[in-house]
């Protein structure tokens, strides 16, 4: 009962359109998530002409969602290839692949991140910049990343020092944030997800991104790569573990 009431709680502040989906897609929920579902759906006294409409409604997003899917499959796909390429150069029985290739793939895939980020996050990019002086720590903290991932990847490209330790700063940022929330979600595990696949799907697009990221440092860190840059080990280790140490820092202050 505890369960249920915990839902319906969540679900009396959703909108009309979203409590429909949960009950088009029962088998993607608890059975309590559906119960509390239903009954708020009773609750809400929608006609049947409303119902339909918003069925209806669910149908042409699901179609826009897949047109958008498949014209995103050819964008993964195409990363995929580069990074495969990529690390194939470190995997025994593959030719190798020179340094300079790889970091002209690396360069290419964050363009594409970085791109992303920036259609994403633009209009908050806006509103961080015109409301930096209300809140200069928290807007800072924000628009760090995407300044360095610019640096980073157009003097990464460019074989610049800066251009190394600006994309290795930003990757051991957002490596960070993603560990630190896949260990927020594994302590507060059964509260954080209200159906039963959501958690699955949720885990495998963080861990994926986490890992992508990871072996990028890795490969980063990696010699050949470093010579290219004049990046030595002392200044490798003082970059990423200086900017792992300042994240911890910023959990200790919030």
């Amino acid at each position: 009962m505890d369960s249920i009431n915990e839902f319906s709680e969540k679900y009396q502040i959703i909108q009309n359109v979203d409590l429909i989906d949960i009950l088009e897609n029962e088998n993607d929920y608890l059975p309590q998530a559906i119960a509390a579902a239903k009954k708020e759906l009773e609750r809400r006294q929608l006609s049947d002409a409303e119902i339909a409409e918003l069925k209806q409604l669910l149908v042409q997003e699901k179609k826009y969602k897949d047109a958008a899917s498949i014209k995103f499959e050819g964008v993964k796909k195409n990363v995929q290839n580069i990074g495969l390429s990529i690390l194939s150069a470190f995997l025994p029985g593959r030719e190798k692949i020179s340094a300079d290739k790889i970091i002209k793939a690396i360069a290419i895939v964050y363009g594409i991140v970085g791109i992303a980020l920036f259609v994403r996050n633009g209009r908050l990019l806006v509103a961080s910049f015109a409301e930096f002086a209300s809140w200069p720590l928290s807007n800072f903290l924000f628009i760090a990343p995407h300044i360095l991932l610019i640096v980073g990847v157009i003097y990464f490209y460019l074989r610049k020092k800066i251009g190394w330790i600006a994309l290795a700063i930003f990757i051991s940022c957002i490596s960070f944030t993603i560990v630190y929330e896949l260990l927020q979600i594994v302590i507060n595990w059964r509260s954080s997800f209200t159906n039963a696949g959501q958690s699955g799907i949720f885990l495998i697009n963080m861990i994926l991104p986490c890992i992508f990221y990871l072996c990028t440092l890795f490969i980063m860190s990696k010699k050949e790569i470093r010579e290219m840059f004049a990046i030595d080990k002392d200044v490798a280790f003082l970059v990423i573990g200086g900017t792992s140490a300042f994240m911890v820092a910023m959990l200790l202050i919030a």
